[in-house]
């Protein structure tokens, strides 16, 4: 984080200060305002992080700070030179928003993506208090309104995007439409302070909404993108840049090359990726699908591509278990649906658009993405007498090779087929497939001390408590302890 410009102590003539998210929209917005019409009485303050990328929490705490500046030291490759004087400049930011004139209109610009719109967020964080007037808007929309045509359509990821002379135009509809209530104001502050309390390390603009995602939503994004220029069975090395350029042109979200560019190491550190080079820099190696190794009963290890093709079926004495390739979507979110009070109380707190059925086809595809990969096995529970209702799911995810063989099981199970015994009966099936199929050595399930019902399960089918976790998940809006339950392949032993 850097600002590109100071405010004086004093400073009467000003009547607008520009708050701008990224180093490149802020270096435009710049040339634009030492224009003479603007010099004398606009002023710039630039938010120079990625709010998109590492940690948020209590970001406005010296400790909060501290956890930001580790991340990105610790995974990024210039993660130490980019942070070293990050709380410097933290304080730069606080003294520049509290210099700001009291006369002055506060114009915030942020497009629709992550990083802008939780920088917004942040800055009427920093502002509350102050009674300036306050208004939001989107340089990329104004923009594309004013350019686009049928033959000439242009979509911007992000302001940075957008040229001078454009900004400049866009500058001038500029009309008061923008302003904000005193009771909007408050909803993004509030939504601010949601962002500040959550632990993730990746968020991405969804239904309108900035929204928390794993560390690895775009992994099977970047291995598409990898098949797409070296097919599976395509032997070379590419170079790890072709490929992070690859994924930054076709991606619709606003994410930095040097995220994309981490969690190629992070594949490399997993057995994922093969390298060739020091990954010192994403200049400096290549990279290659690595072929999986499964077992074959009765034939020890085998090699076999990266990739799993075609839908996924197991049964059981009573029991269907498909992968999401072969289901409809508007099954899945009828589960959903019916059970979303019973679930509330065993799973992480769900947005709205949860229960809709486009955010359950875009799950479903990334759930297929992952399987694809080898980085997960998820299939869905379905009696075999009633063949078109879901009644819950079972899943083997973040599946690791290399030397550590392992992964995570989680289940969920209709309300109303509690005390049935389908739960087991589907975990037992696949556990079988896992340390068959797959050659897993360890499978790990987590599980709420409370949760008398799942912890049934893992012990009918042997497997044992490893330790406590206090406080190692956020269940329905609350920290709760898991208990580590272990099962171990002794075939491999």
């Amino acid at each position: 984080m850097n600002l590109d410009n100071t405010l004086p102590k004093t400073d009467t003539g000003c009547t607008y200060v520009h708050i701008v998210v990224g180093h490149s929209f802020g270096g435009s917005m710049k040339l634009v305002l030492a224009d003479e019409a603007y010099a004398q009485t606009h002023r710039l303050i630039v938010l120079g992080e990625h709010y998109a990328v590492g940690p948020l929490r209590e970001l406005d705490s010296p400790d909060g700070r501290d956890a930001r500046r580790r991340w990105f030291t610790d995974n990024i490759a210039e993660g130490r030179e980019a942070y070293e004087q990050f709380e410097e400049e933290y304080a730069r930011l606080a003294d520049q928003i509290g210099h700001i004139p009291q006369q002055a209109e506060v114009i915030l610009w942020a497009g629709a993506n992550a990083s802008e719109q939780a920088g917004i967020r942040h800055a009427l964080h920093l502002l509350r208090g102050k009674g300036n007037i306050v208004a939001v808007y989107n340089a990329c929309a104004i923009c594309e309104d004013l350019y686009n045509r049928p033959e000439a359509y242009i979509q911007y990821r992000h302001s940075g995007e957008i040229p001078p002379d454009k900004l400049r135009q866009s500058l001038l509809t500029l009309n008061g439409s923008g302003r904000l209530s005193l009771d909007e104001r408050q909803v993004l502050e509030e939504e601010w302070r949601s962002l500040a309390e959550r632990s993730g390390n990746l968020r991405i603009w969804l239904h309108g909404a900035v929204t928390e995602v794993p560390e690895d939503y775009f992994d099977g994004y970047l291995l598409e993108k990898l098949d797409s220029l070296r097919h599976p069975g395509d032997g070379r090395f590419l170079k790890a840049a072709r490929l992070v350029g690859e994924a930054l042109g076709y991606c619709e979200q606003n994410i930095p090359d040097y995220y994309f560019e981490y969690r190629l190491r992070e594949m490399i550190y997993a057995g994922v990726l093969e390298i060739q080079g020091v990954p010192a820099a994403m200049r400096y190696y290549s990279i290659r699908q690595k072929p999986v190794i499964t077992q074959d009963a009765g034939m020890g290890y085998r090699h076999e591509g990266a990739a799993r093709r075609g839908p996924l079926l197991l049964r059981t004495p009573r029991l269907i278990l498909k992968s999401g390739d072969d289901l409809e979507a508007k099954a899945v979110l009828d589960y959903f649906l019916r059970n979303k009070e019973f679930l509330e109380a065993w799973e992480v707190q769900r947005q709205p658009e949860f229960f809709t059925l486009a955010v359950q086809e875009q799950m479903l595809q990334e759930d297929k993405a992952h399987m694809d990969r080898g980085q997960l096995l998820k299939l869905w529970i379905i009696r075999a007498d009633e063949p078109e209702r879901i009644i819950g799911s079972v899943a083997l995810s973040n599946i690791v090779r290399g030397a550590f063989q392992s992964c995570h099981l989680g289940y969920r199970l209709d309300g109303s087929e509690h005390g049935k015994g389908y739960m087991t009966e589907a975990v037992k099936e696949i556990i079988a497939y896992g340390f068959g199929k797959l050659g897993l050595h360890r499978i790990e399930a987590n599980i709420m001390p409370r949760n008398h019902a799942s912890l049934k399960v893992t012990e009918k089918l042997g497997f044992y408590h490893e330790g406590l976790a206090k406080k190692y998940l956020k269940i329905n809006g609350e920290w709760e302890d898991h208990i580590h339950m272990v099962l171990v392949n002794e075939e491999l032993e």
